[in-house]
């Protein structure tokens, strides 16, 4: 038994009604409640609650007020910590006549809000002008009118200062159906304001806002940008304006009639989003549909822009319009597609880039599978990468790994992001390559099991279909048309739905589209580039100097482009010439290689031959699989860094033994040996890299 632990000190304790305000709280004939802080027997003669009594009531708010010693007096604290958020969102401090200092203003009323952690509401007839907030008052007052609107100071019947920290935080964090429903039909508060830990909420309560619109914005799958702003002001009738603060913001928002849109751009610093309004009649809720969720402000925002959108819609009309203002222009890419070895590719011509790719034998793949994703491919916004495999939770290769990252790549410089499906096992390797791009994975997963009594038998795991976001957030599967309730979808079998969840609409990629001579130069291998011949003119010229950083960047993204960015390296040191010879060496491929190596001036052999190898061995293993090239200056580099060890560099040539016949074994110490004249420091070591060669077992 847990008996309760009793403190005694040297005065006498303190009544119960003291410390939990047992009997101090009084309905007011006005509305909203009175704290009494003084005398108990004496609350008829509170001259505060008598002012209070008789003053008009406060439309939407849950008013309260006690008397001048409330802001440090216990009674207060803990009759608001026992108050649940749904009344604190609404409660404002009204103070008494009086009970404030002589002249309050907006300095005073701050204090008071930030110490009890609600608002401070004034009627403009109590409040003296003075001190303005020295910061944030653009955010944190608010000048309203006789029906609690938001309005012009001129025009105020009251004044409310917002709290820095607001005890409603988490109000309606997970309201069921039935609260959902009821709160929308009905108007919310009007001009809310929350300011918490992790942010800024505005208007009507995020959870609230999810339950009411969560599965309509996921059908948009992707945030709202820049573009879409520049797409929508191409309307004549729409206009954007630049926003003095957060209160400014509501006023003009609460303004426009129901079933109206606008997009709201805020930037904090060197972030920033677009954010989608929503105005019904509850309030405003502001969306934020790339997350599929309720948006979040910055708690000081450097810049706020306003775009009302003209006409009044549903929101899922809105979406289709913002899409098809934002796509309507866009080009079909000129460039084409590196298409995995051995993958089997569905083109449908109607619809540029929503293709169906299959990594691995489809003839070993689950035929329902191929008909679904075949069958709902003119359906989907997005191309389909399968991942086929035999048997479900067969392990996915490094190299099929690799291969949907370069896909990825390559689709999102044609504004797309393929849904990827497999019934394989999925890995860490493969979520962090989907992760990067934003790409959704349809796959299976061991169903739960449930136990339903008498007995069973198990005849091995049972499967389901699932649907895995991004950062492995989960999405409301569609169909829920109220929002309350929904869950992740999970199905016996793959879907139409479970793919269009996993699809969106004009998902964003992560990375911006490459400016079209970059994803042609990168999309042809670069022995096509050589029979084309215009190789050797374009590394001569200064658009390498243009094309080599974002090459790069591509490059570091998906080592698959490692080759093309070496060439552009190469060329950048003055190494062109020595690029070409090698691509177009055919059988002399090795001595091409080498030749920038043993051509260098003896003063600056060294530092000219250890720049010069990681690109020369990037451009042999990945311009023409030359993985012989490859694995020996690789060694040579590790030789002369220090970087591997002798044991490290022995075992790497034995690994390409397959690449290095034994006829072929001479020339690569003939080659070698040139090297040891340009690099006396390393002969030694360069000899042992030769004996190494020469001593690899067949």
């Amino acid at each position: 038994m847990n008996l309760p632990l009793l403190i005694r000190t040297n005065s006498e304790p303190r009544p119960k009604s003291e410390l939990c305000a047992d009997g101090r709280i009084v309905p007011l004939r006005s509305g909203g409640m009175y704290l009494h802080l003084g005398t108990k027997g004496k609350i008829d003669s509170d001259p505060f609650l008598q002012e209070l009594d008789s003053r008009p009531r406060m439309p939407q708010i849950v008013p309260l007020s006690f008397g001048p010693d409330g802001l440090s007096s216990p009674l207060v604290t803990n009759y608001l910590g026992r108050l649940p958020t749904l009344t604190l969102d609404q409660m404002m401090y009204v103070p008494p006549k009086g009970s404030l200092q002589e002249s309050p203003d907006e300095v005073e009323l701050a204090k008071w809000a930030d110490g009890l952690g609600i608002p401070v509401q004034v009627p403009v007839g109590q409040l003296t002008p003075g001190r303005t907030l020295p910061s944030g008052r653009q955010h944190r007052v608010l000048p309203l009118d006789s029906a609690g609107r938001i309005t012009s100071v001129g025009e105020a019947h009251s004044i409310r200062v917002l709290p820095k920290l607001s005890r409603a935080v988490g109000v309606h964090a997970n309201p069921g159906h039935e609260v959902a429903r009821m709160a929308a039909g009905r108007p919310y508060l009007s001009g809310r304001i929350v300011f918490g830990p992790d942010g800024v909420e505005l208007g009507v309560p995020a959870g609230l806002v999810e339950a009411w619109f969560g599965d309509t914005v996921t059908r948009l799958g992707r945030p709202l940008d820049e573009k879409d702003v520049a797409a929508a002001l191409a309307d004549k009738t729409a206009s954007t304006v630049q926003v003095d603060g957060y209160v400014e913001l509501m006023r003009r928002l609460e303004a426009l009639p129901p079933q109206s849109q606008a997009l709201v751009g805020v930037a904090d610093g060197a972030d920033s989003a677009v954010h989608l309004a929503q105005r019904d009649l509850p309030g405003v809720s502001f969306l934020d549909p790339g997350a599929a969720r309720a948006a979040s402000f910055p708690n000081d925002p450097t810049r706020i822009e306003l775009t009302v959108l003209p006409d009044t819609m549903a929101l899922a009309d809105r979406l289709d319009v913002l899409d098809a203002a934002r796509y309507a222009a866009e080009p079909p890419a000129s460039w084409p597609i590196r298409w995995p070895d051995g993958a089997a590719v569905a083109v449908d011509d109607t619809r540029p880039d929503r293709d169906v790719v299959v990594i691995g034998s489809a003839e070993t793949e689950q035929e329902s599978l191929l008909n679904t994703v075949y069958g709902a491919i003119g359906k989907l916004d997005q191309p389909v990468i399968v991942l086929a495999v035999e048997h479900t939770r067969t392990p996915l290769t490094p190299a099929r790994i690799a291969a949907v990252r370069t896909l990825l790549e390559q689709y999102g410089w044609r504004n797309r992001v393929p849904v990827v499906v497999t019934r394989g096992q999925t890995s860490k390797d493969l979520f962090e390559v989907l992760d990067s791009y934003g790409a959704a994975l349809v796959h299976r997963v061991a169903a739960a099991s449930t136990a339903s009594g008498g007995l069973s038998v198990n005849f091995g795991p049972q499967w389901n279909w699932t649907v895995r976001q991004p950062g492995n957030a989960t999405v409301r599967q569609p169909g829920n048309a109220t929002g309350v309730g929904s869950t992740p979808g999970v199905q016996s079998e793959l879907t139409l739905p479970l793919l269009l969840t996993a699809a969106g609409r004009h998902r964003t990629p992560r990375f911006g589209r490459p400016p079209e001579q970059v994803a042609t130069f990168l999309s042809t291998s670069l022995t096509e580039h050589l029979g084309d011949g215009r190789l050797a003119a374009d590394l001569q010229g200064p658009g390498v100097k243009t094309l080599k950083p974002l090459v790069e960047q591509i490059a570091l993204r998906d080592p698959s482009f490692a080759a093309h960015d070496a060439t552009l390296q190469l060329a950048d040191l003055g190494q062109g010439d020595a690029v070409v010879n090698y691509l177009g060496a055919g059988e002399a491929r090795g001595d091409a290689i080498f030749e920038p190596l043993v051509n260098v001036d003896a003063e600056t052999a060294q530092a000219t031959v250890a720049e010069l190898l990681p690109h020369l061995a990037t451009l042999a293993g990945g311009g023409l699989n030359d993985f012989a090239s490859q694995a020996i200056l690789t060694a040579i580099a590790g030789q002369l860094d220090g970087s591997m060890t002798p044991e490290q560099i022995n075992k790497s040539i034995e690994d390409h033994k397959a690449y290095l016949p034994r006829g072929g074994r001479a020339d690569w110490v003939r080659r070698i040996g040139a090297l040891q004249d340009k690099l006396p420091d390393h002969q030694l070591g360069l000899a042992e890299i030769g004996t190494m060669i020469m001593q690899c077992p067949d």
